[in-house]
């Protein structure tokens, strides 16, 4: 799919161009800013998955610690990637329509843009395993393989993408040979197990390897690519621009109820006597659609919040400057994390509850909000942005032999 967006031979080294930071959303920089803070708050209150499953009630010895661990877990885990996916692929198109008024070579940026996340993303996971740049990398195709196409398809693939079908598949195997039940979820939890109690220092291969393993068999995989589409019919549409108050309202009512049905099935599914290794699954794709409802529950409140009340909207705009550095905070984050709780470095986890945790989490994100008001300052954006946007810009010229 090798063609120049507006239909013509033109110089890639327009593509610099690309992706300025003239005519920004400014809801969208709040929404963003909003999922990266909750993502930073479910990994410090996980302790960056640094301890094993079967000593992590050790943070939660506290009710206080017990209380925010479910609250994380009801109202941020999951919900905050799937609101940051969904804006990967609100990005794209706007990106894209941006290059299609500048008559730039849109395609060869993108796979340039693609190769240079991969490589961060990479060296990214060679200190947190649980990355998911490259997940975004390696998905990202799918949105300019697909950007042509009418919305209706789009649509279609994108709830296909999104019924979780690898688990469904997953679910029906196992349905139809219990036999082997037991055997195959050992396996997994030998795996999920291995993968925990790694310690940094493990060969980089092994733990990138096991992450990926463990992502895909869970589906995150076409999640995430589905939830790139979304993104981008949103964008099409300018769903996030839109001040429709009815709609807002409609779609937090619908959505709220639905992710009260399905937590209320979840729980049913918890206390029946199904097969764990079946009820497992089962409770993996409620969850999954459970966080969808939930994370656009969320999305409708902070719309209905920006339309109507200037606190909330004054508040959100002074928010954008973190959003608009998102790169450069959750990498700078993850690596701050795994040195307080990882085994090299503090070694501290098991050592704090999650309160603790969640309180150095709001701490971290104030600070990196600080660092971006002064920052955006004196640059256009963040260091790790313009690394990127430089890195990119440059491998065009390189391939276009310039």
């Amino acid at each position: 799919m090798n063609e120049s967006i507006a239909g013509t031979n033109t110089d890639p080294s327009q593509t610099i161009s690309v992706g300025t930071q003239n005519e920004r959303i400014p809801f969208i920089d709040a929404v963003r800013s909003f999922a990266l803070a909750g993502i930073i708050v479910v990994h410090f209150v996980d302790q960056f998955n640094q301890l094993p499953a079967h000593e992590q009630n050790l943070t939660r010895s506290l009710l206080l610690d017990g209380w925010i661990h479910r609250l994380s877990g009801l109202f941020l885990y999951g919900k905050m990637y799937l609101l940051f996916s969904c804006l990967f692929g609100v990005s794209f198109w706007i990106t894209r329509e941006k290059a299609l008024n500048k008559s730039t070579n849109f395609t060869l940026w993108f796979w340039c843009r693609t190769l240079v996340l991969f490589g961060l993303g990479m060296a990214h996971q060679s200190y947190y395993p649980d990355d998911f740049l490259v997940d975004y990398a390696l998905l990202s195709p799918v949105l300019i393989l697909t950007a042509r196409l009418a919305d209706r398809y789009v649509l279609l693939l994108a709830c296909i993408l999104l019924l979780h079908p690898i688990e469904i598949i997953d679910l029906f195997d196992q349905y139809t040979k219990q036999t082997s039940v037991h055997q195959n979820e050992s396996l997994l939890d030998a795996i999920q197990d291995t993968h925990s109690a790694a310690p940094v220092s493990a060969s980089f291969s092994i733990r990138s390897g096991v992450s990926i393993v463990l992502k895909w068999l869970a589906g995150k995989g076409s999640q995430t690519a589905g939830l790139f589409l979304v993104g981008m019919i949103m964008a099409r549409h300018r769903a996030l621009q839109s001040n429709h108050t009815i709609r807002w309202v409609l779609c937090l009512t619908g959505c709220t109820m639905l992710s009260i049905l399905l937590y209320l099935t979840r729980l049913r599914f918890y206390q029946s006597s199904l097969d764990p290794a079946i009820g497992g699954r089962i409770d993996t794709i409620l969850n999954f659609h459970f966080s969808i409802f939930m994370a656009t529950s969320i999305l409708s409140v902070l719309r209905l919040l920006w339309i109507h009340s200037k606190t909330a909207a004054t508040v959100m705009t002074l928010s954008n400057v973190f959003g608009r550095m998102s790169l450069t905070h959750y990498l700078s984050h993850t690596l701050i994390g795994m040195f307080i709780f990882g085994t090299i470095g503090l070694g501290l986890a098991g050592k704090m509850g999650c309160g603790s945790s969640a309180l150095m989490a709001i701490i971290l994100i104030l600070l990196q909000w600080t660092f971006s008001k002064i920052w955006i300052r004196h640059f256009k954006r963040g260091p790790l942005e313009a690394l990127w946007r430089d890195a990119t810009s440059k491998l065009c010229l390189i391939l276009s032999g310039k």
